[in-house]
Parts: structure tokens; sequence; C-alpha cells
């Protein structure tokens, strides 16, 4: 079976991550021959060369660059594909046309979040709509992306992320890592998020000033870049400013991970629904005891009060309440963090997303065979 993979770019990130994974796992199935389309020229996956498929780069001048479509549709021809699964929104977009003429199935796996629509022409929405005719099916990383679309229930389907475990054992030593950040002895309490809107850091900083205001046993840590770096680290108050860390953009997530003792997440909800997040995905196989707010696929990773706990977004006692229980009960926090990594092992190993996709890739071509 041929299956030809889409992509609106490779730069780091959750979506391009999973596709990594699964392409990993397919070039160990001989029964499958797969190539990568790209529409950027830039690839932030060393690694996606070493696993010697065909990659076609199809650069766009302009992020709706409709050169794509008579380019794409001729390099589809050529490949002959049996499956189109594409990897992003312009990527669903400039496959429609090919899905039309040639004789292909296509699995359109736009939705990665789960966000409460209250314009019924925001864009990501419209372009599932458009797109969704032409779908033979339609993927999302959680129950709830299905939800927030509307997606039907027999054109419809989620598999969730896969965990690599085996990026854990790469970790460097705990001492190095905090020397490396100027991390303090002291008890760590983590968020992994870009600084943008989505991402709800105003909470974060509120909660962190606050507790700081009440012990000095612990600091805080903000793993990640974006556009509203800057002003945050601004905001902080002069006497917090010592243990409140930021780390800017990194690469060695899973080692600072590591070292925290609570993993937070809190997402912008009004404008953002998580799908299957990977920050808590990874506090979680870490063995850390998450907090996050009520948003999203959120409730699909974290068993409330068994491996962490979902709390409201407004709810600020709750949050520092939570906070507090965990780091004055080191047993539970830890009990907690045990079975947060078990429950990943279980239900988002990568191995089990990969058998997920090939169990969609069979069940469709097997139902065009047989009409």
């Amino acid at each position: 079976m041929k299956i030809l993979m889409l992509a609106d770019n490779m730069e780091i990130g959750g979506t391009q991550r999973r596709l990594m994974e699964l392409l990993k796992g397919l070039k160990l199935k001989t029964s499958y021959s797969v190539e990568l389309i790209v529409f950027s020229t830039k690839i932030e996956f060393d690694e996606l060369h070493d696993l010697k498929i065909p990659i076609h780069i199809l650069s766009r001048k302009w992020k709706k660059d409709v050169s794509i479509f008579p380019r794409l549709f001729k390099l589809c021809r050529r490949i002959k594909p049996d499956i189109i699964h594409n990897w992003g929104s312009m990527a669903a977009i400039y496959a429609m046309p090919v899905c039309w003429f040639q004789p292909v199935l296509f699995i359109n796996a736009i939705i990665t979040d789960a966000p409460i629509f209250t314009n019924p022409f925001d864009q990501r929405l419209m372009r599932l709509k458009l797109t969704a005719p032409s779908s033979d099916l339609i993927l999302a990383n959680c129950k709830a992306g299905l939800d927030a679309y509307k997606v039907p229930v027999h054109k419809g389907k989620h598999i969730y992320n896969g965990f690599d475990f085996g990026r854990i054992s790469l970790c460097n030593d705990p001492i190095k890592t905090r020397t490396k950040y100027n991390i303090p002895d002291k008890k760590i309490i983590g968020m992994v998020g870009v600084f943008a809107p989505r991402k709800d850091y105003d909470m974060f900083f509120q909660l962190a000033q606050e507790i700081l205001s009440q012990r000095n046993d612990v600091v805080f840590i903000a793993v990640g870049d974006g556009p509203l770096l800057e002003e945050y680290k601004s905001k902080i108050q002069t006497q917090f400013r010592k243990n409140i860390i930021f780390t800017g953009a990194i690469s060695d997530v899973e080692d600072v991970i590591q070292l925290m003792d609570i993993g937070i997440l809190i997402s912008n909800s009004k404008i953002h629904g998580e799908g299957i997040s990977n920050a808590i995905l990874e506090y979680m196989a870490a063995g850390k005891p998450v907090i996050a707010n009520d948003n999203g696929g959120n409730a699909e990773i974290i068993i409330d009060g068994v491996t962490g706990f979902i709390i409201d977004d407004d709810d600020k006692p709750g949050w520092i309440k939570c906070i507090h229980q965990l780091l004055d009960n080191p047993k539970t926090a830890k009990l907690m963090g045990d079975k947060g990594k078990k429950h990943i092992e279980d239900k988002f190993d990568i191995d089990r997303m990969v058998d997920s996709y090939i169990e969609v890739y069979e069940n469709l071509s097997l139902k065009n065979k047989t009409g």
C-alpha cells in the first residue's frame, strides 16, 4: 500500500512530531510504501532524512500560494498513492482537487484542537467544512476535537498522540541540567508552552508570584519561546525574579521536565482548545503529577484526582490549594505521578498510536475495495 503524507511544514511541533513517529513506525512495515510532500523548505527534524523515504518539497511563495495546486496534482499523478494523508489545514485544501480527479482515498487529519467556536466563519471551521465532503475519513487527536467541529460519527475517528519512552532514557544528568539553567536546589513547578495568546501565562505567573510570597522552597520555570516572551519577563516583580526562570526555546525539554515536581498547563479557553497536549503527555510520562485547566482534550489524558487535577479556568484559589497540596505531600505527588506514567504507558504508547493508524489504513482500503 502506498501512502502519501502531506505536511504544511516540518518545523518542531506536536503535529510534526506525531507524523515523524508514524513515519518511523511505517518504515518498519514492509507492506507500506511511504512518501512525504512538504510545503516548506524548513525541516527541523534531522532524523527525517535518516529514514531515507522520498521527500518532495513544494515550496510556497506565500501561505496560500495557488501555484501549488497544479504542481501537487502533477506529482500525485506520478506517485499514484493509494491514500493521501494530510497533516495541516492548507495541506487539506491543496489535496482536494487531487481527490476529485484521481483514484485515491483521502484521510483528512486537519483537527488538532478542540476550540469553543463563537464565530461560524472561523477560518479553522471553514477549512474543515470546505474539505470534509472530499474526505473519506476525518481524523482528530481527541474526542473533544471531533465534538468541537461537529464531525458526523460515521465520518470521524480520533487517534491519541503516542509518546516514545525512549526519549526519557536519553535525558542528561539532573545536576548538569540544574547548572545549565541556573535552577536552585528547590522544588520545581514548570509549564511548557509557547508564549502566545493561546497559553494563559497571565494565570501561571499570578500563581507563581502569590505562592512565592507564601513560601521560599520552590521555583517556577517557564519553558518556551514566542512573541510574548519579553513582555512577560518585564511583568515579573523584582522580588520574585530569582525564583522565576525563563529558558526560552530549548531542545532538551525532557531534561527540564525530569527536574519538575509538578507540571502545569493553562490554556486560554477564550481562544484555544487543546487537543491532546504533548506537554501533558511529557509530564505524565516522566512520572510528574499534572495540574491543568478544563480545556479541550485535557480531561481525556488526566484522571482528575488520580494522576493530577483539573481546575476551572478562573478558580485561582483552587489552583493554589492543589499546588500547595502536592508540594506539602510528596508521597501523594509521587503516587499521582506513578499512576500518570502507567496511564501513558497503557493508553498513549507510541506503538499503540502507530498500530491505530495502520488499522485505519487497512479498514479504509478494505471498505473501498468492497464498495
